[in-house]
């Protein structure tokens, strides 16, 4: 802190607006200068309420019921000020004491929920980079917090293409609910890569969707870009799936019967349910 003549001048971070008490009792104004303009601008919203802004709030109101003048100005940091290069220094040493106790009640909750929230992302992405399952869904959907704020809607053409469960002859063939995984069209096995990239069924689908791809990127385009740019129009060509689901009903009796049973492809859409709550139990009650 330093004085003018005629007037109490102080430097402050965070609440150093204790050292004020030492300003010039017979002018009885107060300039309080800062390089802190979050802080400048928490006190003039009427939407703040962090305990450090309230705190401060109510030393400028103690001295105001004295009869001082409280005013706030802002300052250009590392510009020579002498008051608020030594508040720098003393912020500095004092962020350097790691035995200083934690004290969560001088957190506002927003930033304690907010931290909380990245660690669990952090944790649930490393999960999901490493896991060995999910492997189709993690080619279009490859980041957690991406995926979050993607609005999908969610049909179960879509979760088929990406998850790769449900009504298709690779995956009923791998739980031996159908004798072979080939495709009707006879261009090979029927994957949702097959389906996405070959299947002749689609082929008037997948050229309108490669025109519209091609409006900005070259065809074929990774799976995530497909859900990052072009979200509409590959929605748009899992609808057309439904032809190849006619197909294969029509083929097989026991997908047929499997179908019936398990409620055709409920289960598809465990993954982005999973997703869905996964997002909800990042959201802490503080």
């Amino acid at each position: 802190m330093h004085q003018q003549p005629g007037r109490g001048v102080c430097n402050f971070k965070g609440a150093g607006i204790h050292s004020t008490n030492q300003a010039n009792e017979e002018d009885k104004e107060i300039t309080v200068h800062t390089d802190n303009r979050t802080t400048l601008d928490s006190l003039n919203s009427a939407k703040k309420h962090t305990y450090l802004t309230e705190e401060i709030r109510q030393k400028v109101h103690e001295m105001e019921i004295r009869e001082w003048r409280i005013r706030f100005r802002w300052i250009k940091a590392h510009a020579g000020t002498s008051g608020n290069e030594l508040a720098d220094k003393l912020a500095k040493e004092a962020s350097g004491k790691t035995e200083l106790p934690i004290n969560y009640n001088r957190v506002p909750k927003s930033a304690i929920k907010k931290d909380l929230e990245g660690i669990s992302l952090e944790n649930w992405q490393r999960d999901w980079e490493t896991t060995n399952k999910g492997g189709i869904t993690r080619e279009y959907l490859p980041e957690i917090r991406e995926r979050l704020h993607t609005k999908i809607n969610l049909t179960q053409n879509f979760t088929t293409m990406v998850t790769g469960h449900g009504n298709v002859k690779s995956y009923l063939h791998r739980f031996k609910i159908i004798d072979t995984p080939n495709c009707p069209c006879g261009k090979g096995n029927q994957t949702t890569e097959h389906i996405l990239l070959e299947c002749a069924t689609l082929q008037e689908d997948r050229e309108r969707l490669i025109a519209e791809v091609s409006k900005t990127d070259d065809w074929p385009i990774s799976k995530d870009m497909l859900i990052k740019k072009h979200y509409k129009a590959f929605a748009k060509f899992t609808k057309k799936m439904d032809k190849i689901k006619e197909i294969n009903t029509r083929k097989g009796t026991k997908h047929k019967e499997y179908s019936n049973k398990r409620g055709g492809d409920r289960r598809t859409n465990v993954v982005f349910l999973y997703i869905q709550r996964r997002n909800n139990h990042c959201k802490y009650q503080l």
